[in-house]
């Protein structure tokens, strides 16, 4: 009989989660390496669906660190999908759209049904481009004036001007890829009261930095870890899973 080569108190802890998740007790999980184990577990004993169902608990106590999800987001939406968890998979998606500069979905791919999540990506990474451009217009707007302005108005115009690219080459100089960090930079402009006095349509703006996401509410695009993402809602798209499925 061979011996077990592997981590025995990790699979123990594994199991033991598996078992609180079947007798609706408490667990908790404290990294993105937790989490994986479990669902690998889960499926192999065909406990996925009861998992799924008390997975909020211990994802939404946030005893996992929120870089956890970043830095796996394509990884755990496979997961998510796999689970079949709605806020797990909305999350994760949007955070593999990031960072803005060089998206997760890009330089780490998904594995499991690569082409549906990519284009699922793809879809939510156009959705935030379209935000981007509708307070990008406002922006140019609010920089230029009428053919026959008062020189009040061409003064404020060209001082708006002035501060959007004072604030670029800010976001530019703060930010830790050497590149100009669009949330980072959405995140100063928000902070300018010369900006937003001027702004006709700030809600845009203030949508585009919008948190939405269920597990990690306390962050901020463009600011801290999430310097260089996104974190608004945009799927609106059906579930990759048979929602109307009870056993799986």
């Amino acid at each position: 009989m061979g011996t077990f080569k592997g981590d025995l108190y990790r699979e123990e802890h594994t199991f033991h989660s598996i078992l609180c998740a079947i007798y609706v007790e408490q667990y908790y999980i404290h990294s993105f390496e937790e989490l994986e184990r479990l669902v690998t577990m889960a499926d192999y004993y065909c406990t996925l669906r009861i998992v799924s169902l008390t997975l909020n608990g211990p994802l939404l106590h946030r005893s996992m660190p929120s870089e956890d999800l970043r830095d796996n987001a394509c990884r755990a939406t496979e997961l998510a999908v796999k689970l079949r968890h709605k806020y797990l998979f909305e999350d994760c998606l949007t955070l593999s759209a990031g960072p803005w500069n060089a998206p997760s979905y890009e330089s780490d791919g998904f594995k499991d049904d690569e082409a549906r999540l990519y284009l699922l990506a793809l879809h939510t990474r156009g959705s935030i481009a379209n935000m981007i451009d509708a307070v990008q217009q406002q922006l140019l707007l609010a920089a230029t004036y009428e053919k026959e302005a008062a020189p009040t108005e061409i003064q404020n115009a060209k001082g708006f001007g002035e501060e959007l690219m004072n604030i670029a080459q800010q976001a530019r100089l703060c930010g830790t890829t050497g590149l100009l960090q669009l949330p980072l930079y959405y995140r100063l402009l928000s902070k300018s009261d010369i900006i937003m006095t001027r702004l006709s349509e700030s809600w845009q703006l203030s949508c585009l930095l919008g948190n939405d996401r269920e597990l990690i509410p306390g962050a901020k695009s463009g600011k801290g870890i999430f310097g260089d993402h996104f974190l608004c809602r945009t799927y609106d798209h059906d579930y990759p899973w048979d929602s109307n499925e009870t056993d799986w």
